[in-house]
């Protein structure tokens, strides 16, 4: 226990902390919270995103289902190019916002490599709100 002018709580906030970072660590070194591996982080760096607040998200190739329809990555990370932020998320929880946002506008967006994907776009705000 830590003595002095530490607020009350301090230490089981400080093992929570420690504990969250180890988490983070596995996911980063291909491993579940459980210690288990894992498929992985797939890692997107967007360039626009800190002008447009939206991160282009590719469901479909020229071939077909691309991108997060096809991933087996276990975790998704976004780079925000210029803002040195990560945003990472589970997969499955992308996979339902790209579905709400191809139903609240089901416009796809052309993207990627010469605009040769279809894809959403997703608000920033939306990888890390509830």
């Amino acid at each position: 226990m830590t003595k002095g002018l530490t607020r009350a709580g301090f230490n089981g906030d400080l093992r929570f902390g420690v504990e969250r970072e180890g988490t983070l660590a596995r996911i980063l070194r291909d491993l579940g919270p459980d210690g288990q591996p894992t498929n992985g982080v797939e890692l997107k760096a967007d360039r626009d995103a800190i002008n447009t607040h939206n991160v282009y998200v590719e469901y479909r190739g020229e071939k077909g289902p691309s991108g997060v329809a096809t991933s087996t990555a276990d975790w998704w990370a976004f780079e925000i190019v210029g803002l040195d932020v990560f945003v990472i998320l589970r997969t499955e929880r992308l996979r339902a916002l790209v579905d709400a946002e191809f139903a609240r506008n089901s416009r796809p967006v052309a993207g990627g490599d010469h605009d040769r994907t279809t894809g959403v776009l997703v608000k920033v705000h939306a990888l890390v709100d509830p």
